[in-house]
């Protein structure tokens, strides 16, 4: 297919030539949900034949547009387009986006800058064409309906509802964005204990109880599959959900100008403010780190051995947050997806989500699967023996599994702050994280087969 859709004369120019507006126009198109990630992985090199940018690439560019302040597009473009003895045409970029079945971007490349028909798509799946009836009705604030079939019967209007109702099918309760804007004081920033891709997380008295409030960005809310999807999953999939190692959602609301969720209050925060002792907080021993690992890895084996397993996506040390006793809660699932009941299938999306430093390479290319949390997990395990950053741009190497790969010595990198550990214990530490982060998913261990090794490790 993609042969005949790149028979092109005179318009095939090469990408670094593309005006301002044009590249203006892709950046609004492949920023959303970092489809960017998506072309970047997808990109082959003219002369060798295989992946044109590594994972290490991909997060320098991620880090380049923070840093810059410029869209990730943007410079994705410009190094792509200036390297290379050969370099590629616009042509080449609508192969890329075919491949990567990113289909809006894909039009707009052959309508407005080849002159010629757009791609045909696939006859069914998510990148299939949707036919929308004209009248469509479009509520301004969608009714919780959206959360599944097995809601919207029992959904009544907004201005029906009691603030505090319980969803049907799950043990959530309402409330008002008065309510909780009263408890936060208005949302300020004095109580603002942390910022995320989705929301920020507000500390608020609701009912003489310590709750976490995130409030999801107003910009995501209008961007189909963000925000909105978050809301969504967390209610429908999570609200039921009781382990001791899962966040589980106790609340939510959107009644207001803003989507919020609620979850119970951490009082130690992430793990990965314990590994940087924030506040003058006292650095985790070795036993407390093991106790982490362990209930982090039961967390995880508990979403996928479900009748229909759930895939995290997002595990970071960010994302596992710790009570008052240490206990590890997996939290942050705004990226969660519901697999099949059979756990060894594979999904795919056209949307490169999650943080690069613990992505899978798989992951890069919308690869979904529980195998990608296992890579996650092996990170997150090369961060508490070192209890050094997943990504800093002062080493050499700036992601922390490259890192570690590249001096190939365990021992001089495990953290210094605590006191030295049984040798055997990190060596078999660290050779479990590696198992985790094998480059070919097929070799990684399940989340049970990890659990098993955890178990074995407690013993040593």
């Amino acid at each position: 297919m993609c042969n005949s859709l790149l028979a092109i004369e005179n318009v095939d120019v090469e990408i670094r030539k593309l005006n301002a507006k044009t590249v203006f126009d892709l950046s609004q198109i492949l920023d959303v949900e970092q489809s960017w990630k998506l072309v970047m992985a997808n990109i082959v090199d003219m002369e060798s034949g295989t992946c044109k940018y590594s994972v290490e690439h991909i997060n320098l560019i991620e880090k380049t547009s923070e840093n810059q302040k410029r869209s990730s597009t943007e410079i994705l473009l410009e190094e792509w387009g200036t390297s290379g003895r050969k370099r590629p045409h616009i042509s080449d970029l609508l192969h890329v986006l075919v491949k990567s079945e990113l289909y809006r971007a894909a039009d707009y490349v052959s309508l407005h800058l080849l002159k010629q028909a757009p791609p045909l798509r696939p006859t069914s799946g998510p990148a299939a064409p949707v036919a929308i009836p004209e009248d469509i009705h479009k509520p301004s604030a969608p009714p919780l309906s959206f959360l599944g079939p097995e809601c919207q019967e029992e959904t009544t209007p907004l201005a029906e509802t009691n603030k505090e109702e319980m969803i049907p099918g799950a043990v959530v309760q309402q409330v008002s964005y008065e309510t909780l804007q009263y408890g936060t004081d208005d949302f300020s920033d004095d109580k603002k204990i942390g910022t995320g891709g989705f929301g920020s997380v507000y500390l608020c008295n609701l009912h003489f109880e310590k709750v976490a409030v995130k409030r999801l960005h107003d910009s995501e809310a209008v961007i189909p599959g963000l925000s909105c999807d978050q809301f969504a999953t967390e209610i429908k999939l999570l609200g039921g959900v009781t382990h001791q190692n899962i966040l589980p959602v106790i609340g939510y609301s959107d009644d207001g100008p803003y989507k919020c969720l609620i979850y119970t209050f951490m009082p130690n925060g992430s793990l990965q403010d314990a590994l940087e002792a924030k506040n003058n907080r006292s650095v985790l021993n070795w036993q407390e780190r093991l106790n982490i690992i362990h209930g982090t890895a039961k967390g995880l084996e508990y979403l996928h051995s479900m009748e229909k397993p759930l895939i995290h996506r997002d595990l970071k040390s960010a994302n596992v947050l710790l009570d008052e006793n240490l206990i590890p809660k997996v939290g942050d699932f705004g990226l969660v997806k519901a697999g099949k009941p059979v756990g060894k299938v594979t999904m795919y999306t056209s949307t490169v989500v999650g943080t690069s430093a613990y992505m899978a390479p798989e992951a890069f290319k919308g690869e979904i699967s529980a195998k990608g949390d296992v890579f996650s997990f092996g990170v997150v395990i090369l961060e508490i023996i070192t209890g050094l950053p997943p990504y800093d741009e002062e080493r050499e190497t700036v992601d922390l599994l490259t890192y570690v790969n590249d001096i190939d010595d365990i021992s001089v990198l495990v953290d210094k702050r605590v006191e030295p550990a049984n040798e055997t214990f990190i060596q078999e530490l660290y050779d479990l994280s590696q198992k985790c982060c094998q480059h070919n998913k097929k070799l990684r261990p399940t989340m049970s087969n990890v659990l098993e090794l955890i178990c074995k490790l407690e013993k040593i």
